[in-house]
């Protein structure tokens, strides 16, 4: 028997309740197609749990009996989709529609031989339209900190919103099973030895970068930046560059903070305050982007703009708020090549707005 370790693990569901709420995720410029599996067998269900599950402890149906899986797979309201990267397959995702009005994402993963192909965002993006396809009303998923530690911000940036979080001890085996007994585990997988028990089972370590643990001394935390209003994006990742669209001073309700001229309704100390939330909102959509803020190699750019009268001229003074933060949290890679310019009005009278360049690592 293998050893157990009893770890607390932490699980967060998210659902998404409107169709205009997806931030879609296009396939990737290579062979891949999603097809669904017409006749779904308990032998293709589990190579496809397992295979995928086996480095994050998807143990759950490895007891189950050729009926059950059987029972499960047969059910009309319950798909499985499979991606083929050039005839392979190389992900899936199973839908369980047996709810009246919701659709959940039962299970959705990539197998480890294709992790790193940019083919998550994809997956995510076609099961949640085909959750809306099938007749639901919300579409929801939940995730846990034995899954991938990008998983939770994976399912974010889709635009998925948690809505319950709990917190449970759980005794497993003190490794994952792997896709088969005796075949090991390779590639990403969750570790629960004790040196890295924190880091594979706890909401802060696992969704806290190193730039946020030196943000959260100073007392700053990097926030989700919500849903943009209008029809864009938070971000975009093209090639090792991601440019982060336009932010501002949107406070953890929902609602803009910090609106006013400065120079005139707000002063200069409460602007550079505006400034610094601005720029841990601009860091929330970079994460939501790439899954991890320790990805980042330079802070390229930063253009931030000030709401003041054309006697204003403390622009920089402002946006040195967000510079300091910067450099605060990636040190040299911080530093960055900056406009500070000041703006007759900002939408919805905010004080500050920024946008910002940024370099990853691939």
């Amino acid at each position: 028997m293998l050893p157990v370790v009893q770890v607390p693990v932490t699980t967060w569901s998210l659902e998404l309740t409107s169709p205009s709420d997806l931030r879609p995720a296009e396939l990737p410029p290579e062979s891949v197609e999603i097809r669904r599996a017409m006749h779904a067998s308990p032998e293709l269900g589990r190579f496809l749990y397992t295979a995928t599950g086996g480095n994050w402890y998807w143990t759950i149906r490895l007891a189950w009996t050729y009926d059950k899986w059987l029972e499960r797979l047969s059910h009309l309201r319950v798909e499985t989709w499979v991606m083929y990267l050039e005839g392979t397959p190389a992900a899936y995702f199973e839908l369980d529609g047996s709810i009246e009005n919701e659709v959940e994402i039962a299970y959705l993963g990539v197998l480890p031989a294709f992790l790193g192909r940019r083919l998550g965002g994809p997956l995510l993006t076609a099961a949640i339209r085909r959750g809306w396809a099938m007749g639901a009303g919300r579409v929801w998923v939940h995730t846990c900190t034995l899954d991938s530690p990008h998983a939770l911000a994976h399912y974010q940036a889709r635009g998925m919103r948690v809505f319950k979080e709990h917190t449970e001890p759980l005794e497993l085996p003190d490794t994952t099973p792997g896709p088969w007994p005796g075949a090991g585990v390779r590639g990403p997988h969750t570790s629960i030895a004790p040196a890295t028990t924190i880091q594979a089972t706890t909401n802060r370590e696992v969704t806290m970068s190193k730039v946020e643990e030196r943000l959260a001394k100073l007392g700053h935390k990097v926030p989700d930046p919500g849903t943009p209003m209008f029809n864009y994006v938070g971000a975009v990742k093209t090639g090792n560059l991601v440019f982060v669209a336009g932010h501002g001073p949107r406070g953890e309700d929902g609602e803009y903070l910090y609106k006013g001229k400065v120079g005139h309704d707000v002063d200069v100390d409460t602007a550079r305050k505006a400034a610094e939330l601005v720029i841990l909102n601009c860091l929330g959509s970079l994460k939501q982007e790439i899954g991890d803020l320790d990805r980042v190699t330079r802070i390229v750019k930063l253009l931030g703009m000030v709401n003041c009268g054309p006697d204003f001229t403390d622009m920089s003074k402002v946006i040195n708020a967000a510079s300091d933060l910067l450099v605060a949290g990636y040190g040299d890679e911080g530093k960055h090549a900056r406009s500070a310019v000041g703006m007759s009005s900002l939408p919805m009278g905010i004080s500050v707005e920024i946008e910002m360049v940024v370099e990853v690592s691939a």
